[in-house]
């Protein structure tokens, strides 16, 4: 494994964005380059083979994920030295090398979260383990994949899911108990059998104490916030009165807001009716005791709503517009 903070990366929530990751890649500086026996370009396409839209559809990469790739990768490294060298020379570690010689010390290297590594070394059993663990992140991924396909058929449903996992969060404490999540599963009506909900659960309880990290469901299923359109948010939001806490009173949010200036209405993929209630659901007062709202519940609405707008240049259009 790779400790991110010290390759410089952008880690958001115990993730890495898929193209922080491929830019991060120095593939002219792997072994089998300097060797002469691939080009570089052979090199990068192997790794973007790994790490794609379709293995990652949240256009987030998790440390398992980095983790099970190169520990496949060691598994077939009979040499320690080469393994050391090729992480070395693919994240910039350290000055890149030719040869074999005085890497000893990157045998070192951490995980991204700064975690002991993984052994490049493996016994059976802790191959056995690893490929179990490899099968069940695939398994999750391909529920994701299929929750992420539902939810963006269904009019607002990624608002709607969030919503509820919020209500029941009273506290703010930003995970639930397992019945609870379970609870907000079946209220949505999502498309899971007990096995799926029960891996899902296995993903999100991280420290297997029975909180599930509800966000990091969302965030899997709607994928990280492009910066293009997440400025055009913040410019939108810009022009809206705000207190002086930084908050917008939810009345201005609710009177200025134009719903027939989305392009989703606009092109007749959603009635204006539907959006309209989505929105108002979202920012129902009752959801807000002091009746404001701050740019993280702005920036979070319109993140959902982007994924119903394919086009950038149509949601920065929207962004200009959508309030008078």
């Amino acid at each position: 494994g790779i400790n991110a903070e010290y390759m410089g990366k952008k880690v958001r929530g115990g993730y890495i964005a898929l193209q922080e990751l491929h830019s991060s890649y120095i593939s002219h500086h792997h072994p089998d380059v300097y060797a002469g026996k691939r080009s570089a370009e052979e090199v990068s396409d192997e790794f973007a083979q790994q790490f794609n839209n379709n293995t990652n559809p949240s256009g987030l990469v998790s440390k398992e994920d980095f983790e099970c790739y190169f520990a496949g990768l060691s598994a077939n490294i009979e040499s320690d030295e080469y393994f050391s060298l090729l992480l070395n020379n693919v994240w910039g570690i350290s000055p890149p090398k030719r040869t074999m010689d005085s890497t000893a010390t990157i045998s070192g290297i951490c995980y991204l979260d700064g975690q002991p590594k993984l052994p490049l070394e493996f016994t059976p059993l802790e191959k056995k383990t690893l490929v179990e663990s490899m099968n069940r992140k695939d398994e999750v991924d391909r529920i994701v994949k299929r929750l992420r396909e539902f939810i963006l058929m269904q009019p607002c449903a990624i608002r709607g899911l969030s919503r509820s996992f919020r209500l029941m969060d009273r506290d703010n404490r930003d995970y639930l108990d397992v019945n609870t999540f379970l609870n907000c599963l079946q209220s949505n009506k999502l498309p899971l059998t007990v096995q799926d909900q029960s891996m899902l659960i296995e993903d999100l309880d991280f420290d297997g104490d029975g909180h599930i990290q509800y966000n990091e469901l969302i965030l899997h299923i709607r994928g990280d916030f492009p910066g293009r359109r997440k400025k055009a948010v913040e410019r939108c939001w810009s022009r809206l009165p705000r207190n002086p806490d930084g908050t917008v009173n939810i009345d201005e949010i609710i009177s200025r807001f134009q719903v027939r200036l989305n392009p989703v209405v606009a092109k007749g993929k959603l009635p204006a009716e539907d959006v309209n209630r989505d929105f108002m659901a979202s920012f129902d007062p009752s959801l807000y005791p002091n009746r404001k709202i701050t740019y993280e519940d702005f920036e979070e609405y319109y993140n959902g709503v982007s994924t119903l707008v394919v086009n950038d240049k149509h949601f920065e259009i929207m962004m200009q517009n959508v309030f008078v």
